[in-house]
């Protein structure tokens, strides 16, 4: 875990000032610990990431969230 911080981290420190701190980095992480978790390839976290904020947004419509499901089942 301490690399995915590590990561998210870093990629704070390159991104534009001021960081957004919530959704890059308190938002994926959790995220991006459960792909480990199940066995997503490191190539695949990111998105498996993204992908889960869409399936769990409460912005987006029922149609959206099974878009996004598909996507990351594929």
């Amino acid at each position: 875990m301490c690399s995915l911080v590590d990561r998210l981290l870093d990629e704070l420190a390159a991104g534009p000032r001021p960081a957004d701190l919530v959704t890059r980095l308190s938002l994926r992480l959790p995220s991006l610990v459960i792909a480990r978790m199940l066995g997503v390839p490191e190539a695949d976290e990111l998105d498996f990431a993204e992908l889960s904020q869409e399936v769990l947004s409460q912005d987006a419509s029922p149609k959206e969230i099974y878009a996004a499901f598909v996507r990351m089942t594929e």
